[in-house]
C-alpha cells in the first residue's frame, strides 16, 4: 500500500509552513512540536543566536545523528 502525500500547515518558530508528506496529521504535529522544542533549546543556550543560525545548527545536529546511526548499522552488518 502506497501512502498518499497530504498537506500539513506547520507553525515553526512562529512562521507557518505548508509541508507535504505521507505522515498523519498527528505525526506531523509531533514532529513540529519537537522541532520547536529543539530550536527553543538552542536559543536558550545562546540568546543571541538568530533563528536562521539556530535552524542551521539543528539541521547539522540531525544530520550528524543520522550519520552516526548509519555508521553503527554498517558496523553491525560487517560483524
Amino acid at each position: 500500500m502506497v501512502k498518499q502525500n497530504r498537506p500539513y500547515k506547520a507553525v515553526i518558530n512562529h512562521r507557518e509552513y505548508q509541508i507535504i508528506g505521507p505522515r498523519t496529521p498527528e505525526q506531523m504535529a509531533r514532529i513540529t512540536q519537537r522541532v520547536n522544542e529543539q530550536l527553543q533549546a538552542l536559543k536558550q543556550q545562546d540568546p543571541f543566536l538568530s533563528s536562521e543560525d539556530a535552524a542551521v545548527l539543528l539541521a547539522f545536529n540531525l544530520v550528524a545523528q543520522q550519520m552516526a546511526r548509519e555508521d553503527l548499522q554498517l558496523k553491525r552488518r560487517k560483524k
